[in-house]
């Protein structure tokens, strides 16, 4: 590790999370953050749930600074369904904007309006 700077304004993309510090290191900036909330939605059946059965961190590559790699650190929860109808035991954490089910790309929105939005004269 070189340099840890306080963490200012934030990009929108980060806005849903807590950022907990921002590193430089030799491979590109380290932004480590984590899940804000108490609770999650099974994504097959939309059931809340506070039960936690594990946390891992996921790697996700960012838009570049320039040159530089960008890389989020986000410490992500693996909930218990407690829904037993439901056909998941188990489901991720996800972020909208950000993360995906087992992706390792941040999911950028649109920066520019589609054609099919763009109005025609």
């Amino acid at each position: 590790m070189q340099d840890q700077q306080p963490v200012g304004v934030l990009p929108r993309h980060l806005r849903q999370v807590r950022v907990e510090r921002v590193e430089d290191w030799p491979d590109g900036v380290h932004i480590h953050a984590k899940i804000d909330t108490d609770e999650a939605a099974c994504p097959a059946c939309q059931a809340t749930s506070r039960s936690v059965r594990e946390r891992y961190q996921r790697r996700l590559a960012d838009t570049p600074l320039g040159a530089t790699p960008v890389w989020i650190l986000l410490q992500v929860r693996r909930f218990n369904c407690l829904n037993t109808a439901c056909s998941k035991r188990t489901f991720a954490e996800q972020v909208p904007d950000l993360t995906v089910p087992r992706g390792r790309r941040r999911q950028p929105r649109a920066a520019f309006p589609s054609l099919a939005e763009v109005p025609h004269r």
